[in-house]
């Protein structure tokens, strides 16, 4: 094996970028910008910040091409108000702040590979989950049209979305199957935002939202079809397995369930996205981690499915199982 030196430490100095944009937002400083330009030494004073490490940083994003500088003042272009201001319905701002949390988590890898616990929130930025549940629904809404034309066609009557957030991926699969309905499923905060989010697609009448916790509580049941996105690879196996256990008792059977997550090699070196991703869930989890096709399998076959076959198979957290209850 050789080992390009060059490219190895253009990765180390990776981080670089990343924590001038996650400071930009930890920081509000699009937001500052949103009533026109300003100076170095005005935004320093309204933040609280020193000038020297004010101007450092906004040259910084300027370099970058996020901010624009003209003389001694900085603006935000529109196109960085709509990417990155917390105004704006398409910000990615909140998925920003999750990052700033996930880095000071990130910071803590040595001691958490060295003690094998959680680095805990590593005094994070509290985020707002209203905010965190809609940049995740701008950020989704094409790859939810994508996984619905995946699993397509669709039979089923009556759709279980299991942690399923403000129902993007549950709306994408009514949107082509008219005679679905839906139960989206997810803890009782995210409620409200799911009950609006479906009243403003117009889906109201198909889906109803149900509040809970999918390791204790009893989920709804009836359902012939479940979808189980993004959710396996937070939880340990003895977590997956009480999941799917809970999940069974509410299917039918010969109901269908598709699991949407990371899908590993035998070896976990690769994909390569989800063999990091995985040290993400060391970090921030007790137990999480990506899994394998075969630990899927056997999740699902120790808690009641059957035939489980991987019906999509791609490098990110796009891979889709499909089992079947018996």
């Amino acid at each position: 094996m050789s080992i390009d030196r060059d490219n190895l430490l253009q990765r180390a100095r990776g981080f670089m970028e990343s924590r001038i944009l996650l400071s930009l937002a930890d920081l509000r400083i699009v937001d500052a910008l949103a009533e026109g330009p300003a100076s170095a030494a005005d935004l320093a004073r309204s933040l609280q910040c020193s000038v020297r490490g004010m101007v450092v940083l906004l040259d910084a994003a300027t370099a970058l091409g996020v901010l624009a500088k003209a003389g001694e003042t900085y603006s935000a272009p529109p196109e960085t108000q709509e990417a990155l201001g917390s105004a704006s319905s398409r910000s990615m701002l909140p998925m920003l702040l999750h990052m700033g949390n996930m880095w000071r988590r990130w910071d803590r890898l040595t001691d958490v590979v060295r003690t094998g616990k959680p680095a805990g929130d590593g005094g994070g930025v509290p985020m707002d989950i209203e905010s965190f549940i809609g940049a995740m629904h701008v950020i989704a809404g094409r790859a939810a049209d994508e996984f619905a034309a995946i699993v397509s066609p669709i039979t089923e009557k009556r759709l279980l979305d299991v942690g399923g957030a403000s129902g993007t991926y549950a709306a994408a699969m009514l949107r082509i199957c008219p005679d679905l309905t839906a139960t989206i499923f997810d803890q009782h905060a995210v409620v409200p935002m799911a009950q609006r989010r479906m009243a403003e697609l117009g889906l109201s009448d198909r889906a109803t939202v149900v509040g809970g916790d999918f390791l204790v509580d009893p989920l709804p049941e009836g359902h012939d079809l479940a979808l189980v996105s993004a959710i396996i690879h937070s939880l340990s196996y003895d977590e997956n397995l009480r999941l799917f256990g809970n999940l069974r008792r509410a299917m039918v059977t010969g109901g269908r369930v598709l699991v949407r997550d990371h899908v590993m090699e035998p070896g976990k070196t690769a994909p390569r996205p989800g063999a990091i991703f995985a040290v993400n869930m060391l970090v921030g989890t007790c137990g999480g981690t990506c899994y394998t096709l075969a630990e899927i399998t056997d999740i699902l076959a120790r808690t009641g499915f059957g035939r489980a076959k991987l019906i999509y198979d791609d490098q990110q957290m796009t891979g889709v199982v499909q089992a079947v209850a018996e």
